[in-house]
């Protein structure tokens, strides 16, 4: 019974699940035969199993929602309000008592009187009548059904499946099948390869798929230095790789799974406060990591309690605004690189920037002179404040300032961001950005003074090297706060030195800058060095540091030193720093004096020439190791984000060099993103970014060039090198990931 009790629980709790998705459907389409059926197996196969592990009290009150929704599928009463009023409280008297028996193994002193009453009150409407799956299986006629039901209210004790099978009407083996029905609709059917897994035991395995991995990031460290064991390591980069991807897809969730609640929710919220409310979800198949999914669970359930407590308005007022009194909220999530994107999005009242900051100044939570000089973004950021509400009274769905604050610590906790967008009388939006998995994630080591640290990829948007005389030119002071113009864009500039009191590398040519992302927006983080890009294992800090808020783990790196793991969030936050710091009239006067010419991306050839990429064709730079270059139909290729991207050397394909052998250890590549994928751009060296050059036309009717200084730098197409080449993305016949790089 130790055994099957978890597993009768978790398969109940999932029929629980179905019957409130079908109830909810029936409410809009009430002709739906298939909830209709859905409904009534799941009732009778939790009733069935009941039976047969010994519940009577839980059997008899799933067996009274059943005999009340067979009145509804025989078609004797119509489904309608009190009728899902009454089978949505008992599958809440159901959940209550599965989680008695889950904590206790026996079932709770309750005999479900209440419920009862209240669901043979319901049937007391027409004639009293049992419903039997055995009929729905062909395995019994109605007719005998209903003479087993009319013995039984004549007096006979006996159970309908006994009545039939003494009467010679149905055989023992099909009512037994009946009762065991439920163990083969979870795997949909005895032929399927499905097969359950315990938790701790994935969680165990992805923690020493983890350990596999810094080992993997050692030897290639080693073997970078032993050219024997070059061809071994990659090997073993490959395997590793793909048995990461292996045991990634084992703990991936559909969203889906946790958003069955929803609708419930905005039901049951929706007509306790008056409000008319459609609800609608998208992208439900969409997969996270099941510890996020866990995560962000309770952050989704309040922001829909939000949306329809707070944004949406009461028919009579949407009326009044020229509005349809019915309510819409939507729920949707897609992919997006390595993060899906969660959206709760509502066309009610909005935000009004005005008001949040008047509450904010009435409950002291800003200044009023921080107020006047607040921008509408900031203050609509203001719900996420600590004790912030708008709500006029307490209620018990609202108005004790505490849940957004608490839903976003709850999606940064995972490495989240949550944004959001409104315009008053037209609606809110509030997207969340969040990871696909934490436990590894690929990052980027960096240098501060003597030390390394790792920023996380999802986190940082490109890098910046500048000349150390350009950077005393190009980081101005405004506001007391230090900005850097990129692209015509100001945004602040937080130096880790001074955030981690670490010394200055002063003897260092150039100035290297990391652009990073922190609700929402950009700043740059000045660092000694970027060092190289890498696959981390994140480990939790001991008790002592985990309260340190510009750390958010550690990791063993590949030379088994240990590195700390930046929190952007938490360093801005430390640094009080945001894009509204900086006043757009300032910015708009610094970019009108500063040079004007469109960014390019400089990189050095293996002949020692220079080409120029304009910025904007570029999505990325990487750098790989030359064992991790393979061939496929002659062309070079490497496993890039789970794909194999083509690889172009600029060299080869613009006659400076006659063949793409011997290349050093480690290649830089720029990562050109086409329709359905990407390709890199192979070249010796990224050796700088310029925005004051001027365009000419080459000599001879070449090709443009650009003239900076008195450098003169070839311009290359990317995207029409790309049509000339054809090349495209291969496609992989086998989907791999998790080569040496990413």
């Amino acid at each position: 019974m130790d055994d099957i009790i978890p597993e009768f629980v978790e398969e109940a709790l999932e029929g629980l699940e179905t019957v409130d998705r079908c109830l909810l459907t029936l409410e809009e389409s009430p002709d739906d035969t298939n909830a209709v059926t859905e409904v009534f197996r799941a009732l009778h196969t939790i009733k069935g199993t009941c039976g047969l592990l010994g519940f009577p009290r839980l059997e008899h009150l799933a067996h009274s929602g059943e005999t009340l929704f067979s009145l509804v599928r025989d078609g004797d009463i119509v489904f309608e309000a009190a009728v899902a009023d009454g089978l949505l409280a008992t599958v809440d008297a159901i959940r209550d008592a599965l989680d008695v028996i889950s904590n206790t193994g026996a079932e709770a002193d309750n005999n479900f009187a209440a419920e009862i009453a209240m669901l043979e009150g319901l049937a007391s409407t027409s004639q009293r009548r049992l419903g039997d799956v055995l009929v729905d299986e062909g395995e019994a006629d109605r007719i005998d059904v209903e003479i087993a039901a009319t013995e039984q209210q004549l007096g006979d004790d006996r159970k309908i499946g006994e009545i039939l099978v003494e009467s010679g009407t149905v055989p023992q083996v099909a009512i037994d099948q009946a009762a065991s029905e439920v163990a083969a609709a979870k795997q949909g059917g005895s032929g399927s390869s499905g097969v359950r897994v315990d938790i701790g035991l994935l969680d165990s395995l992805m923690n020493l798929v983890g350990e596999l991995v810094l080992s993997r990031n050692q030897i290639g460290t080693i073997a970078s230095n032993i050219p024997a064991l070059a061809g071994p390591a990659h090997q073993l980069s490959l395997v590793t790789g793909e048995l990461q991807d292996a045991v990634m897809k084992t703990r991936m969730q559909q969203i889906g799974s946790i958003w069955k609640m929803l609708p419930r929710v905005v039901r049951d919220i929706s007509r306790e406060i008056g409000k008319q409310v459609t609800f609608e979800t998208r992208g439900e198949d969409t997969e996270l990591d099941r510890a996020i999914l866990e995560a962000i669970k309770d952050p989704l359930v309040h922001m829909v309690r939000n949306s329809v407590d707070h944004g949406i308005e009461s028919p009579e007022v949407r009326l009044a605004a020229g509005k349809p009194a019915m309510g819409q909220l939507m729920v949707s999530a897609r992919h997006q690189g390595s993060h899906v994107v969660i959206e709760i999005s509502d066309d009610g009242a909005g935000l009004d920037p005005q008001r949040l900051m008047a509450k904010a100044v009435q409950r002291g939570l800003i200044s009023e002179m921080a107020a006047a000089t607040m921008s509408d973004r900031e203050a609509m950021r203001l719900i996420f404040a600590a004790g912030f509400s708008t709500a006029e009274k307490v209620s018990n769905i609202s108005g004790r300032g505490v849940g957004m604050d608490v839903v976003r610590s709850n999606v940064e906790r995972v490495g989240g961001t949550i944004e959001v967008d409104s315009v008053p009388g037209m609606g809110t939006s509030f997207q969340l950005r969040i990871p696909l998995t934490l436990a590894i994630i690929p990052s980027v080591t960096i240098r501060c003074g003597n030390e390394q640290y790792t920023l996380p990829q999802s986190s940082t948007h490109e890098f910046v090297m500048l000349d150390r005389n350009d950077a005393v030119r190009r980081i101005e002071q405004m506001n007391s706060v230090p900005v850097f113009r990129l692209r015509e864009r100001l945004i602040p500039v937080i130096d880790l030195h001074d955030v981690l009191d670490c010394p200055r590398d002063v003897d260092s040519p150039n100035v290297f800058m990391v652009i990073v992302e922190s609700d929402g927006s950009l700043f740059a983080l000045v660092v000694d060095e970027i060092e190289r890009s890498e696959e981390i294992v994140v480990k939790p800090l001991g008790r002592n540091l985990d309260s340190i808020p510009i750390f958010s783990g550690a990791t063993t790196m590949g030379d088994g030193r240990v590195s700390l793991i930046l929190d952007v969030n938490g360093i801005a936050r430390g640094a009080r720093i945001n894009a509204g710091m900086v006043n757009a009239d300032d910015a708009a006067a610094i970019v009108t004096h500063a040079d004007e010419g469109e960014p390019l991306l400089v990189a050095r050839l293996r002949d020692g020439s220079e080409v120029a990429i304009p910025l904007a064709d570029v999505d990325r730079l990487e750098q790989f190791k030359s064992t991790a270059i393979e061939y496929s139909a002659g062309r070079p290729v490497v496993r890039y984000r789970g794909e194999v991207m083509s690889l172009v050397d600029v060299a080869v394909v613009t006659g400076r060099r006659p063949d793409s052998s011997d290349w050093p250890a480690t290649v830089d590549i720029v990562v050109h993103k086409v329709s359905d994928g990407f390709v890199g751009f192979m070249v010796s060296q990224v050796s700088d970014i310029i925005t004051d050059a001027t365009l000419h036309d080459g000599a001879l009717g070449e090709g443009p060039q650009a003239i900076s200084g008195d450098r003169v730098i070839d311009i290359i197409d990317l995207a029409l090198l790309d049509e000339r080449l054809g090349v495209t993305p291969v496609t992989p016949q086998v989907a791999v990931t998790g080569g040496a790089f990413r």
